[in-house]
């Protein structure tokens, strides 16, 4: 068959494979600002042919933020004839908003007049998997190297030349060397020149398959020369790749070989070191195993006298019910020590007060006044057993961690597009409210009400979890407006089939509590029981004062004697069994299936309830509903509330420039500046700001813009702003709650932050302030 050339392959076949291999094709004219052929992405990306944006500026504005920077940089250098080649990465949204990585390169195919580049052949690949995979690798290294390297156990994995690549804290320890003098140091140059021979054959039997004892005794060179006898566990490790790794676990024997060994070669000083030392120590008859005699830590131990721990033997002494630890396997274990097998092992027993003990066990024969023996030694590893146990307590909370950051980083981008909405209802709502006030028409700015009311019930919806367990200063509140607004907040979400009824036996309930925490609080437990009524039924909500005295208050930890505020929640749903009730206010435990659900719901509401100095419980029976009862301390003082009278405005004049890419705040601004007395040109493109603004530099006395703004930041345009007028005041306005370095806003001349959305007052003030006209 002849070799198929170029224009031999059919186009669709072509399109079909850069489909396939999730590559992306497209031909850039520079001087148009126009992709003027494209292949689309595969159906990862979502988009079909026609659908990708045509110029730059609508690539840019599906382009991860925080990615931009470095691609502009790399454009301008290419673009200006300094890079040869475009090469970068960067996440691009997909039809449903999601990012994905890919890989983009570029080249020149044909330049201009100038020696500039005319037009560009570029192609983008889907990287999407492969990064994600890269990010789970790198989390997963982290992890590991937190947890080796907090290990109480020396650890060290070496390559197939013997050489170590890779030493934890408590090795340095061990031997006086720290990490990075040991990292391609050869292992055999740590053991004793005598024991290295027997080191080097088991070293090559291991890594050549064959068999090799796991478990070895060698003497190590400390830095300082003395020599540590230490207990080595190595294991074979294969790599993904196909890769060999020795993984070594160090014990350190010297002070126990030297307790022991002195046990048994000094017995004239025999009593005198086994009394006192603080191992419990057995010796057994080398031929039946029998116990013949034992320490005295021994018998403080099992809470025993010396001759009922001999009557008894080992195998007939206080275990735990564990099948793992049984008499009948403790017989074993001294069995096969007869036989000069030694042991070394972990055991879990009782200890005189009954309680559970964990103990390292090292059985070993020796000779005793010429007679061999079996000698056990009981060592109390409790204490590193809770570490170990409290270190994975840490490494679960940091994966929590981790968590909570991806929920809190999705809650503040919600919070963001809630406060550009918020600003045009507060905006027009107050503009109606003095419009009408003189008698004027407010059609326009309750339309303009309605239609922010409507883009936030669906913002609303798009909550799934919540971010933080704190959500700010507590103060003195009353629960029973909270409990109304959640309750209507609810309502207009629930089906007709739930009936939601009250019985508020209070007309006030003063705590100590933050509003916007016991509102979530509200909206979980309600949220809560309408999942559980898919089929419709009866929600209840209930407000009363309980007393509790010393002794019921014993029955709810944390809480004291006295008068508490105790809300129910009540429905009528499928209940839960005693296996989910156990876990019910465990973060991410949930029963819902994937998407319906985070697990994240109830968990927040026990912490802002312990938070709030109360307790939650439920009760709940399969079939029968759930009950939950939440018990807050009530207060005699009235709620902190705030009064805000019907101040005059505080009018001002002057030229006013105001830049926001959403439309309805850059005009409900301008109408409030408007009212307020000034002249207002409103952009919602900062690009177009920027080049109005350069015609006549003179013309405005204050420059108000937002922070984040695509094609031109508003740190940008004030940078811009102040290289032609230097004394122009700005104010910065923003919805994001984030930290802004005080010191670069004063360098690019930002006279005042404003939070949005702003009352007309707070406006009113921050604009005169900083003209200047307070």
């Amino acid at each position: 068959m002849a070799p198929l050339n170029a224009r031999g392959v059919d186009q669709a076949y072509l399109v079909a494979g850069l489909k396939l291999a999730q590559v992306n094709v497209f031909i850039y004219d520079v001087e148009e600002d126009r992709f003027t052929f494209q292949i689309p992405h595969s159906d990862s990306m979502g988009y079909k042919a026609g659908e990708l944006p045509k110029t730059m500026a609508e690539w840019k504005s599906m382009i991860h933020p925080e990615d931009w920077e470095v691609i502009q940089l790399q454009l301008e250098g290419f673009l200006a004839g300094k890079i040869p080649k475009l090469n970068y990465q960067h996440r691009l949204a997909d039809k449903h908003g999601q990012w994905k990585w890919i890989d983009v390169q570029g080249e020149v195919i044909e330049h201009g007049p100038e020696g500039l580049p005319r037009r560009v052949l570029g192609f983008t690949h889907i990287i999407h998997p492969r990064k994600m995979l890269e990010e789970r690798l790198a989390e997963s290294e982290h992890i590991f190297r937190t947890v080796v390297n907090n290990a109480h156990e020396a650890i060290f994995i070496t390559d197939p030349d013997g050489r170590i690549s890779f030493a934890n804290q408590a090795v340095s320890e061990l031997i006086g060397y720290a990490a990075q003098e040991l990292i391609g140091k050869p292992i055999l140059d740590l053991v004793a020149p005598a024991e290295r021979k027997l080191a080097v054959g088991s070293f090559r039997k291991r890594f050549a398959g064959q068999y090799a004892p796991s478990q070895h005794q060698y003497h190590l060179q400390h830095k300082d020369g003395a020599l540590r006898l230490v207990e080595v566990h190595a294991t074979l490790l294969e790599l993904p790749d196909g890769k060999l790794k020795i993984i070594a676990q160090l014990l350190d024997l010297s002070d126990l070989k030297e307790a022991q060994d002195s046990a048994i070669k000094y017995h004239s000083d025999y009593k005198v070191i086994f009394d006192s030392s603080h191992e419990a120590i057995f010796i057994h008859d080398a031929q039946d195993g029998s116990l013949l005699d034992v320490n005295q830590r021994a018998m403080d131990m099992f809470g025993l006298s010396k001759e009922e721990i001999k009557e008894r033997n080992i195998a007939g002494l206080s275990w735990t019910a564990d099948p793992r630890f049984s008499p009948a396997k403790a017989a074993e274990k001294i069995r096969l020590a007869t036989e000069g097998r030694e042991q070394d092992f972990e055991w879990l027993i009782k200890t005189k007060d009954d309680q559970p003990m964990w103990v390292r066990v090292h059985v070993r024969k020796a000779e005793l006044s010429g007679v061999d023996r079996v000698v056990s030694f009981f060592s109390d590893i409790s204490r590193r057993k809770q570490s170990e146990q409290e270190k994975d307590k840490l490494e679960s909370q940091l994966r929590q961690s981790h968590k909570m950051e991806a929920i809190g980083t999705l809650a503040g981008g919600i919070a963001h597009d809630f406060n550009n909405i918020l600003f045009a209802m507060l905006g027009y709502a107050e503009l109606a409210e003095i419009k009408a006030s003189q008698g004027l028409p407010v059609e326009k700015q309750l339309g303009e009400v309605k239609q922010a009311g409507i883009r936030a019930r669906e913002l609303v919806q798009q909550i799934l979890a919540f971010s933080r367990r704190s959500g700010g200063e507590k103060l003195s509140m009353d629960l029973l407006p909270v409990i109304k607004e959640a309750a209507k907040l609810i309502r207009s979400t629930l089906p007709s089939t739930i009936e939601i009824r009250f019985h508020l036996a209070l007309r006030e309930a003063v705590v100590k509590a933050n509003p916007i925490n016991f509102h979530q609080v509200m909206v979980n437990l309600c949220t809560n029981a309408a999942h559980a009524m898919a089929n419709g039924g009866l929600m209840t909500i209930k407000l009363h004062e309980v007393e509790l005295s010393s002794q019921d208050a014993a029955l709810y930890p944390g809480l004291s004697q006295g008068n508490y505020a105790q809300l129910v929640v009540e429905d009528t749903g499928h209940g839960m069994p005693p296996e989910v009730l156990e876990r019910i206010f465990d973060p991410f435990y949930t029963t819902k299936g994937p998407g319906q659900g985070t697990g994240m719901g109830l968990s927040v509401v026990h912490g802002i309830v312990k938070e709030s100095g109360g307790n939650i419980s439920v009760y709940s029976e399969p079939g029968k509903g759930s009950i939950f009862k939440v018990l807050v301390p009530l207060l005699s003082e009235k709620p902190q509330t705030e009064i805000f009278g019907q101040e005059e405005l505080l009018r001002g004049h002057g030229s006013i420039l105001l830049v926001d890419d959403e439309k309805q705040v850059a005009e409900s601004g301008r109408d409030m500046l408007a009212m307020l007395g000034f002249r207002v040109k409103a952009f919602t493109k900062s690009p177009e700001a920027w080049a109005y603004f350069s015609q006549d530099p003179s013309r405005y006395d204050l420059l108000i813009t937002d922070l984040t703004m695509p094609q031109m930041t508003g740190l940008e345009l004030a940078g811009r702003v102040r290289s032609l007028r230097p004394e122009l005041p700005i104010i910065l306005w923003t919805g994001l709650d984030i930290a802004l370095d005080r010191a670069a806003l004063d360098k690019l001349g930002v006279t005042e932050l404003l939070q949005k959305p702003p009352l007309i007052r707070e406006l009113s003030e921050t604009v005169r302030k900083a003209l200047h006209q307070d």
